[in-house]
């Protein structure tokens, strides 16, 4: 119970995208198997949006923002959720890709610095 508390704490940073990476994995992960804490996710959404006619609906998604004008709250909360999980798993594959690139580069370097060596010495 403890652990939701911390988790519950996270919802509003997690909305606005202040979450890095592990943290967000971590949150997405408890709030899937934590019933409790998916409803306290669903109650955020509804007193964030549900109750501020203001918000900007030109930053929101129309299918989120559908949801929102629906009161349809528990598919926003699957809905931001599913978009959540893919948008980590594309922010770890780039960060993996680019790693990649990164040792390529330095293994090119390598052999262009040892070619050099072997041009200036035969």
């Amino acid at each position: 119970m403890n652990a939701c508390k911390n988790y519950q704490k996270m919802i509003k940073d997690y909305d606005e995208g202040r979450l890095s990476l592990r943290q967000e994995e971590k949150f997405i992960n408890h709030i899937i198997h934590c019933n409790d804490c998916k409803e306290e996710l669903e109650i955020y959404y509804i007193v964030s949006y549900g109750l501020d006619e203001n918000y900007d609906e030109n930053k929101i998604p129309d299918d989120i923002k559908n949801c929102i004008d629906s009161y349809d709250f528990k598919t926003l909360v699957e809905l931001k959720l599913k978009k959540s999980i893919e948008q980590c798993k594309m922010t770890r594959q780039w960060n993996h890709d680019m790693k990649m690139m990164h040792a390529f580069i330095n293994i090119i370097m390598v052999l262009m610095f040892i070619v050099c060596i072997i041009i200036r010495f035969y």
